[in-house]
């Protein structure tokens, strides 16, 4: 998908946890790059990760930090923000103090804001975890930001009672994203037979789908790689602890 005319860019749904999830990060970076090399990327993250190594900047990114930036309840959400922050200080366990103010100050200059999680909405999923992927959509509308889902899963939305009220709200929400990659064609068929979407594109994962990378577009320190010589029409199996979990 080409895209010109931003030179910031925000993205959302990544983290160096899981390995598919930094993947997207690197891969969407570089392609930005490609597009536009002069274009600053920030990487959206609750972590404390020193990043820099890389090309893109980290922006502390909260669900209550979203939630103050779109303007919701923003007395009681600083309050409770900084309640937990303090709390988190004294046990050792990080200092986010006012960092919910990061993405204030940003979204306003921010020209696209481009979604890589995984799977975060369906019936899997906990309200509040859902909440906090729909709070990116509500950010992005709330500046008038355009706004990207890359391949992902999605569904199944059979919610219980208790979760139905999301529904109304994914249908709302989902329909303000330039497009919705859908990685499967259950997530497919869900979002545009359930909501009636319009915006919904099938797509494979697009980490399958990248040929080659820059990775002078990823990396300000450039790694040494060592990678072990591959024969032709040899396969390469990469163990991931999810196979020994599940």
């Amino acid at each position: 998908m080409k895209l010109n005319n931003f030179s910031k860019v925000l993205i959302v749904g990544a983290n160096f946890k899981n390995k598919g999830a930094q993947s997207m990060l690197f891969i969407t970076t570089d392609e930005l790059k490609k597009q536009n090399p002069n274009c600053e990327v920030y990487f959206a993250t609750r972590e404390n990760l020193n990043v820099d190594e890389y090309i893109f900047k980290k922006i502390y990114y909260s669900l209550d930090s979203k939630r103050i930036a779109i303007g919701k309840n923003v007395i009681f959400n600083i309050i409770r923000c900084m309640v937990k922050d303090i709390v988190k200080w004294m046990l050792g366990r990080g200092n986010n103090l006012f960092k919910y103010k990061e993405i204030t100050g940003l979204i306003k200059d921010i020209d696209l804001i481009i979604d890589v999680s995984g799977f975060n909405l369906g019936e899997k999923w906990t309200a509040s975890e859902q909440e906090n992927y729909l709070a990116n959509i509500r950010l992005a509308k709330a500046y008038n930001i355009p706004m990207i889902l890359m391949p992902q899963s999605f569904g199944g939305f059979n919610y219980s009672d208790d979760k139905k009220y999301l529904l109304k709200e994914i249908q709302e929400l989902l329909t303000y994203p330039k497009v919705v990659f859908a990685r499967e064609e259950q997530g497919y068929r869900d979002l545009v037979g359930k909501f009636g979407l319009t915006n919904v594109v099938l797509s494979t994962d697009m980490v399958l789908q990248t040929k080659e990378t820059n990775i002078s577009n990823i990396y300000r320190i450039l790694p040494v790689l060592d990678l072990p010589k591959v024969e032709e029409g040899a396969v390469a199996i990469i163990p991931h602890t999810q196979c020994f979990r599940y």
